[in-house]
């Protein structure tokens, strides 16, 4: 999968945006970068922070009682820090700070609980040519995920892997949508949303992993040159 990009971005549920911002860019020292409509209602407040983009989709409908994906904290790699500092941001989003180098994450990565690592393991270099670093350590360029098996894994994240609460999925960021997309269900990946055109901005696809959680392609037009 050739990145245009090498780190990931990641997209949660926020009920305020103004709370929001305040806290990501007060407290974790996030830039505004911009806002837009989504194609299934509501609209994304994105921020920049550490390489990556922190994407707060506001207004979307959640299916009730929706469980929480399988992406559970952002590790933020933070400079002066001596121990690991947790954080909630105003929706209860789970935040981890910890010193640079700290499980090995420099920039961002994500805290991760499945059902079977070895099924992961399986689909993250089958279908997204992640390398596993050490075990349960897979990186997606200058990005992180920390991988382990938890009991509260989901079954099937369902729709609600896009719109409940909590962390609900990363982006990567590449040079062609559909190389990428097509090359992903070859590997194992399910389809999520087939590839979309949002004009003058991005294509983009959504996948599925082994649990149903959501994994978003993009092919940003600032960042591969190119919408072809």
């Amino acid at each position: 999968m050739r990145l245009a990009r090498p780190t990931l971005d990641f997209a949660a549920t926020a009920s305020d945006p103004a709370l929001s911002r305040a806290f990501w860019e007060g407290e974790l020292g996030a830039r505004f970068e911009r806002e837009f409509a989504l194609a299934g209602g509501g609209t994304q407040h994105r921020l920049a922070l550490a390489g990556s983009s922190i994407k707060l989709n506001v207004g979307q409908p959640a299916p009730a009682n929706a469980p929480l994906a399988g992406w559970r904290v952002l590790v933020v790699a933070r400079a002066g820090l001596a121990a690991p500092r947790r954080l909630r941001d105003p929706d209860g989003n789970r935040v981890e700070l910890v010193p640079p180098g700290h499980e090995g994450v420099t920039g961002l990565a994500m805290r991760m609980v499945v059902r079977s690592l070895a099924a992961h393991r399986r689909f993250f270099a089958g279908a997204l040519g992640l390398a596993e670093v050490v075990p349960g350590r897979f990186a997606c360029g200058e990005s992180l995920l920390l991988v382990e098996e938890g009991a509260d894994a989901p079954e099937d994240a369902g729709l609600a892997g896009l719109a409940g609460p909590g962390w609900r999925y990363p982006t990567i960021q590449v040079m062609r949508l559909a190389e990428a997309h097509d090359a992903a269900l070859a590997g194992g990946a399910r389809v999520g949303w087939e590839p979309a055109l949002t004009p003058g901005h991005a294509r983009y696809s959504m996948l599925r992993d082994p649990d149903g959680n959501w994994i978003e392609l993009a092919q940003r037009a600032d960042l591969a040159g190119t919408l072809d």
